[in-house]
């Protein structure tokens, strides 16, 4: 799939507003969030390969530079992309993955999504967001997916190894509710 960098890059801001939290005012403010997370971001990219004949996409940028990328450059997804951004720094990565199980690595990993320093990561499959969570299997048959927002410390991820894997999410997980499903549920629960 080709997408310009601006193209991109209003789609990450999406996905980073719509993962934010912003729930009281997500109505009203996500386009405007989203136009500033481009202009933020757009300028500070350096495309160090853009995916075409064959060679991986890698992106690098940070918050509020310049180097001189303008929005009009085309960039091939195919693959696996990992889009990795650390608040403590305001540097941001798109690195391409040779297999899903390598991008698994990683993200289980001590750089990967559990990171604490790590603020945001998303992957895209052939440049459409593929949604995943990271799974615990904790004592007594229980699996829960770890929240690393409500962590306060750093885990220990070499401790979580063999307990820890990745659920690829169907994007289905991810729309919101309808009146129909909440009706439904709460019918099931007796109310």
């Amino acid at each position: 799939m080709v997408k310009t960098l601006k193209q991109f890059l209003n789609e990450l801001g999406s996905l980073s507003f719509d993962n934010g939290d912003y729930n009281v005012v997500k109505g009203k403010f996500k386009d405007n969030e989203v136009n500033s997370f481009v202009e933020c971001f757009l300028a500070g990219t350096e495309i160090l390969s853009d995916g075409k004949n064959g060679k991986p996409l890698t992106l690098k940028g940070s918050a509020n530079s310049d180097k001189g990328a303008t929005g009009t450059e085309e960039l091939e997804f195919k693959g696996y992309q990992l889009y990795d951004y650390s608040d403590s720094d305001g540097n941001w990565y798109l690195i391409t993955f040779p297999s899903i199980e390598k991008l698994e690595e990683h993200l289980l990993s001590e750089a990967g999504y559990l990171n604490y320093y790590s603020t945001q990561m998303f992957v895209f499959e052939d440049g459409v967001e593929k949604p995943f969570e990271i799974m615990f299997n904790g004592d007594n048959d229980t699996v829960v997916g770890i929240d690393k927002d409500a962590m306060d410390s750093p885990l220990d991820i070499p401790a979580l190894q063999g307990r820890i894997w990745v659920r690829w999410r169907s994007p289905e997980e991810l729309k919101p509710l309808t009146d129909a499903d909440v009706a439904k549920y709460k019918q099931s629960i007796g109310k």
